[in-house]
């Protein structure tokens, strides 16, 4: 005996169909956004999925951390001072604001830097329309207040620095300031400039203030310094430069080092809270070995010392507090550092060619 039974379809005000709606809504709206973003999606997340997949870098390699007491921070400004190895730096921060959508802090149209060498001010930015920056790396030189006003005070403000006798090297070099200063004939222009760098620096800032000269001659002494703020009168003056150490010291929780560039990216990853496979780089606007002159003297290296006296101030004192960091990770510290540099050279072999970008085995 069949049985028949009358069907009531849900009236648009019963429970059913409101349920039925909602669900409906919801899926449909999680489609468009997913078609729309489909292509962003496809192209980062294959990126980052094939460098996990030729290095094995995964979520195991991140800091010993939890999601409860570490949380990326996508506030980030970096002090980006010059031949310090400051480019790759910046190539990593840009790479993970692109890869996460974050909003980067831009210099005003038709400019590369935030007006350096003057003293950063926030008007020096594009405008955001009043959104807060979440990426700060171009050159820009150290203004506390102006760049914690633009970037907000949770921000993290970080550094790089380098040994002042490379430092000054590669500045000098990359500058063509044997050229300006009219020693190219000399076979060695580093040493000649030494031979009277007081009278010699003094006529080129006299050229400097008629217009002459370009604002690089603020890197021919204490030049790092002088891209953290350090005004000129104060090079001379043992407390005004420890003063300018401890402000610096207060507003950056972390000092890279050029020379321990992996361990510095270690050190950043965890100040960060991010993976190690954020800090994976190619390095970037470097010399040529055979371009870079490493046969300073000691007598030369030691006039160089002299000579940027506050640089050496800067860098022993953050040297100092380097490894103090280094020294809290343990064992651990050193294991990331090994794997960040089998990653690299790994990345490298895959990607670069050999001879022209990085020396082959």
């Amino acid at each position: 005996m069949a049985i028949f039974m009358k069907w009531h379809p849900a009236s648009p005000s019963s429970p059913i169909f409101s349920r039925k709606f909602l669900v409906a809504t919801v899926v449909l709206i999680i489609f468009i956004v997913y078609v729309s973003n489909l292509g962003k999606m496809m192209s980062v997340t294959d990126d980052k999925a094939y460098i996990q997949y030729r290095t094995g870098m995964g979520k195991t390699e991140k800091f010993s951390t939890t999601p409860d007491t570490c949380q990326p921070k996508e506030h980030v400004l970096f002090l980006k001072t010059h031949k310090t190895g400051s480019s790759t730096i910046t190539n990593i921060l840009n790479r993970y604001g692109d890869f996460h959508n974050l909003t980067f802090a831009l210099p005003q149209d038709g400019f590369f830097n935030f007006f350096w060498p003057l003293s950063f001010e926030s008007t020096f930015a594009a405008d955001l329309k009043g959104k807060t920056p979440n990426i700060f790396s171009n050159h820009a030189r150290w203004n506390r207040k102006s760049m914690t006003e633009l970037m907000g005070p949770n921000a993290v403000f970080i550094t790089i620095l380098r040994n002042p006798v490379s430092q000054f090297e590669s500045t000098f070099s990359y500058m063509e300031f044997a050229q300006l200063l009219g020693m190219t004939a000399s076979k060695n222009p580093l040493a000649t400039f030494f031979v009277d760098p007081t009278n010699t620096l003094a006529k080129l800032s006299d050229l400097s203030e008629s217009g002459s000269v370009f604002p690089y001659l603020n890197l021919l002494k204490n030049g790092q310094f002088f891209d953290l703020g350090l005004e000129k009168e104060k090079y001379f003056t043992d407390e005004k430069i420890k003063e300018a150490i401890n402000e610096i010291n207060e507003s950056f929780p972390l000092v890279l080092l050029m020379e321990y560039f992996d361990e510095s990216l270690i050190l950043l990853a965890r100040e960060l809270c991010w993976d190690n496979r954020d800090v994976v780089y190619f390095k970037l606007n470097q010399r040529k070995s055979s371009d870079a002159n490493t046969n300073i003297s000691n007598e030369l290296a030691h006039k160089i010392r002299q000579w940027n006296r506050a640089d050496m101030l800067l860098y022993d004192y953050f040297n100092r507090t380097f490894w103090k960091k280094v020294e809290k990770f343990g064992n651990m510290f050193w294991i990331n550092v090994h794997s960040l540099k089998n990653y690299n050279k790994m990345l490298e072999e895959e990607c670069l060619l050999p001879g022209e970008y990085f020396a082959k085995a």
